[in-house]
């Protein structure tokens, strides 16, 4: 659970506490950002954000650097942090592939591992994996029930739609159950994020749409007795600053670089972003087009930029619309490291009340 806890519950955490994670990723190159950060420099920032008392730090998977290494560099280095994948797709590799490559970092870490798991997109997978996307929510659901299967130490044998496995076991499956959360933007994955994951990734999700979003999710997981248990996550693009140009226009840059994802373009549109969406379709691949199509009422939706106070204000709507751990994912107005050291350090989790932990 990542819901606040309380030290009448038995927990050292103090009642009050609004627990926070960090996604730590170097912006795409498209974005126009500059320098990328190193490995070993996203592993010391890992290192950080456990100092400052974050709840978790979460690790983004498709061209950069590989998941499941920088994780397991991170649980070399840390000692509590929670530690998520966010998220590896499901056609990056086989689905008994991750599963050890979760046992193996859940071994490494403590137990401190949360699986998160997502379609990805064609773009990627297609012509950078060379592996056909098909079927992403079946995909997705067969991916889940063959990690879940392998890692609970059964032999698993499985003929779906997407994924066939003849014959698996792992040697050394994990002592616990690993949480599973699944990334979801439209409506069909959301009913299945409620349906089998324990917890939910919402992405660039406008604080207007996440009480929909949460909805559908919980709504799905009632069907199967199980909305209590499931956990709400939502990456929030974040960039503490005192000067706000710079920065909302490198977040538009992201989000024209994002703009270029059909999926996400289908969840904008759905956002009340039908007529930004048209222009960027009709842009084509000129990027600076597509920047330009992107309105100021987009970005001030799908960021915040400013001083600590005012983004923990805009975090507090996340919470206020129903997640229960809203993921602080930093981008910088420059190629500057400490940029996303001040997003972090300025957003260090504090107490209902004030105070920091």
């Amino acid at each position: 659970m990542v819901r606040p806890a309380s030290r009448e519950a038995g927990g050292s955490t103090p009642a009050g506490y609004l627990p926070l994670g960090v996604a730590l990723r170097d912006a795409p190159p498209s974005a126009g950002q500059g320098a990328r950060l190193r490995a070993r420099r996203i592993v010391e920032l890992a290192l950080l954000v456990e100092r400052l008392g974050y709840h978790s730090v979460w690790i983004p998977e498709g061209r950069g650097w590989e998941a499941f290494a920088l994780l397991g560099g991170m649980a070399s280095a840390t000692e509590r942090i929670t530690l998520g994948t966010g998220i590896v797709p499901v056609f990056s590799r086989p689905p008994t592939l991750a599963a050890m490559g979760l046992a193996t970092l859940d071994d490494l870490s403590g137990g401190r591992l949360i699986f998160g798991v997502g379609a990805g997109h064609p773009e990627i997978s297609e012509r950078g994996y060379g592996v056909p996307f098909r079927e992403p929510v079946p995909a997705v659901s067969e991916f889940v029930e063959i990690v879940r299967r392998a890692m609970a130490g059964e032999t698993v044998r499985f003929s779906g739609r997407v994924f066939q496995v003849a014959d698996f076991a792992l040697e050394s499956p994990p002592g616990r159950i690993v949480p599973i959360y699944v990334a979801a933007l439209g409506s069909r994955m959301l009913k299945l994020a409620g349906e089998i994951g324990d917890g939910v990734l919402l992405n660039w999700t406008p604080a207007a749409r996440a009480p929909v979003a949460v909805e559908a999710v919980r709504r799905a997981a009632a069907t199967r007795g199980r909305a209590a248990a499931l956990q709400v996550a939502c990456y929030v693009r974040v960039c503490i600053t005192d000067r706000p140009g710079p920065a909302r226009e490198a977040l538009r840059r992201l989000i024209a670089f994002y703009a270029s994802f059909p999926a996400y373009r289908a969840m904008w549109r759905q956002s009340g972003f039908a007529e930004e969406m048209a222009r960027v379709e009709a842009a084509g691949s000129e990027m600076e087009t597509v920047v330009r199509a992107v309105s100021d009422r987009m970005v001030d939706a799908l960021g915040l930029i400013g001083d600590p106070a005012a983004v923990h204000s805009g975090l507090q709507g996340f919470r206020d619309a129903g997640v229960d751990l809203p993921i602080v994912y930093p981008f910088a107005a420059g190629p500057s490291e400490q940029a996303y050291r001040d997003t972090i350090e300025g957003l260090a989790p504090r107490w209902l009340g004030g105070g920091r932990r």
